[in-house]
């Protein structure tokens, strides 16, 4: 008898001490035990729910469901489960996963119910986050190709304004209307840029960035901008808020979630700038494709507005997604803030109440490296040599000819990789610079290079593409490239990149 009873004292302490929410039930659903985790589970404690169905520890919504489907499926099998979510007493939610069996008296007769549920909140959270990641590389991918496509017919309508404006008379009908197809396309120009951005493809610089002066750079743009009844504060938590980074893409990224917490608080608020170190593990990680575990530096901005519906939560980084009105916003400022954070291996998270106010904070791998000085570039200046364009694009080819032409140099173009190498193979060492798009048809930009210098070690060529530097056109860059041109670029653009390519030439 002794050892009986200490067994079922042994069983009574381990379903006490279980992680797994336990409740037994008779028959009919009574409660008649509930263990520690159950009660953490549904906020109801044992006293309190002793004697009463359980349903009024699910809800009706979740149990009554439960029990008919659980009821039909025990008549044939031992066990049921279904990952369920409950409302606990406090109004908060839990997300189990519970399974119910019957426990039989002698007769086969059902003479109790057991559910028991496993804690799946954090695990539900992550798979929804990591879901919603590979939804938004998805459209990252969709976009980046739009963008490309894009960028090639603007480069055409931009350079080709930007080029014949100074030949129409001054004040003319002509010049007028350069001037406003140039503007129009620089719009345009600037939508791709956003959706590049998105899609993590866009041009992007890699110098040392301290937050904490791009922080007070954007709050200095503000000042000027916002309602005075908006007070606008920071807390640096810590002065080493230096990155590795673009400054341009990384003060984009404070100036969008600024300007959304400004639209949030139409009344009037408090904007707050924070930043700190925080160092991550890779559990903390898990959830964010390609962060890696490391030391970080935070930066957050809140504001006391509106807040942010649920429901449109996990819709706020799309492309083109927004609740303002149709002249108010094009839905592209926090698409590209999700972009350039993802682009500089971060990750964002965001906390809404609504009525209390929204907070997002991002995340980007932290250096110790001291920001460097930057120095004014030259400007662009005529040249001379002979420059080969490889583009598919005849338009592009075109205009890259024509502006080349204007600035003293003497050019080629081919229409693909064939066409290039034939061409450099029948003239060595006449080409003093090669300009290679790089999407193409057939062999792409990275395989017309290599094919080029399989003739000519010593070719020297620079990239020209719709897309930024993503790992594909990096990897060319990297293969022995001495410069890069964003399409759609202005002539000066263009000039500037040739003749940076060719002052280091070696003579």
């Amino acid at each position: 008898r002794e050892r009986a009873e200490a067994r079922a004292l042994r069983l009574a302490t381990a379903i006490e001490q279980a992680a797994e929410a336990i409740a037994i039930t008779d028959p009919n659903g009574v409660v008649t035990y509930i263990n520690p985790a159950f009660e953490h589970a549904t906020g109801f404690s044992a006293v309190e729910s002793r004697g009463h169905n359980i349903r009024g520890l699910l809800g009706d919504e979740v149990a009554l469901p439960l029990e008919r489907r659980a009821e039909e499926h025990l008549t044939t099998y031992d066990s049921w489960k279904k990952k369920i979510t409950n409302v606990r007493k406090d109004g908060s939610l839990v997300e189990l996963d519970l399974t119910v069996s019957p426990v039989r008296g002698p007769g086969d007769e059902v003479a109790n119910y057991t559910y028991v549920g496993r804690d799946i909140t954090q695990e539900a959270a992550l798979e929804e986050q990591l879901r919603q990641s590979q939804k938004l590389e998805g459209i990252g991918l969709l976009a980046g190709g739009v963008a490309h496509d894009f960028n090639n017919i603007l480069t055409g309508i931009l350079g080709y304004a930007n080029m014949l404006e100074p030949d129409a008379a001054p004040g003319s009908t002509m010049q007028e209307g350069l001037h406003v197809i140039q503007q129009a396309a620089e719009r345009a120009a600037e939508l791709t840029k956003q959706l590049l951005s998105f899609a993590r493809r866009g041009k992007r610089q890699n110098t040392t960035v301290d937050l904490n002066s791009t922080i007070l750079e954007v709050v200095s743009l503000l000042t000027r901008t916002v309602n005075k009844n908006i007070s606008v504060t920071e807390h640096f938590d810590t002065d080493q808020a230096t990155v590795l980074g673009d400054p341009g893409q990384l003060q984009q990224i404070v100036l969008n979630l600024a300007i959304n917490g400004r639209d949030a608080m139409p009344q009037g608020g408090s904007l707050t700038f924070r930043t700190w170190r925080q160092g991550l593990d890779a559990e903390q990680v898990m959830a964010h494709p390609g962060a890696e575990p490391g030391m970080f530096v935070a930066l957050s901005v809140s504001d006391t507005g509106v807040g942010i519906e649920k429901k449109n939560l996990r819709r706020i980084f799309e492309p083109f997604f927004t609740t303002k009105a149709l002249d108010k916003g094009t839905g592209m400022g926090l698409a590209m803030v999700y972009g350039i954070v993802k682009a500089h291996q971060g990750f964002i998270d965001v906390e809404s109440n609504i009525g209390k106010g929204t907070t997002f904070t991002v995340y980007v791998p932290a250096t110790d490296v001291v920001p460097a000085t930057a120095h004014p570039a030259d400007l662009p200046r005529k040249g001379h040599g002979r420059i080969l364009v490889v583009d598919d694009e005849e338009v592009v080819r075109k205009l890259t000819h024509e502006m080349l032409r204007r600035s003293g140099y003497d050019v080629v173009t081919a229409a693909d990789t064939t066409e290039a190498v034939a061409w450099y193979r029948a003239h060595p060492h006449e080409a003093d610079l090669v300009i290679i798009d790089m999407v193409m048809p057939g062999k792409d930009g990275q395989e017309c290079f290599k094919a080029l210098k399989a003739i000519d070690p010593d070719v020297r060529a620079i990239l020209s593409t719709g897309y930024g530097l993503d790992g594909h056109a990096q990897d060319t860059l990297d293969a022995g490239m001495v410069g890069y041109v964003q399409k759609p670029y202005h002539m000066e653009d263009l000039i500037t990149a040739v003749a940076d390519a060719l002052a280091d030439q070696p003579s």
